[in-house]
């Protein structure tokens, strides 16, 4: 759905184009939930804030109001699991 850019941050964290795959799975109170998968299939789960995702990673498209309710179920199933999201980029490198 959207992919890193080749910041400094993404760099430090290995969060860069062609080495995985991003997702978002929702936002809440400003704070943007996302999974990073690697090329061997490695899933971190990751969590900022709404404007630093924007800052460093591109979105394809506009994100209907669709797609983020059904990310949004994702993202509850995944909070009610107690799922641990790292704080990108700090918890990362």
């Amino acid at each position: 759905m959207f992919e890193p850019l080749n910041t400094e941050w993404n760099r430090k964290t290995g969060i860069l184009p062609g080495k995985g795959n991003a997702d978002l799975l929702g936002i809440k109170h400003g704070i943007a939930y996302f999974s990073w998968t690697t090329l061997d299939n490695s899933v971190t789960f990751l969590k900022c804030e709404e404007g630093v995702l924007k800052k460093h990673f591109r979105l394809h498209n506009n994100i209907s109001e669709l797609l983020l309710q059904e990310s949004q179920d994702k993202l509850d199933t995944l909070l009610a699991k107690k799922t641990k999201f790292l704080k990108y980029p700090f918890e990362v490198v």
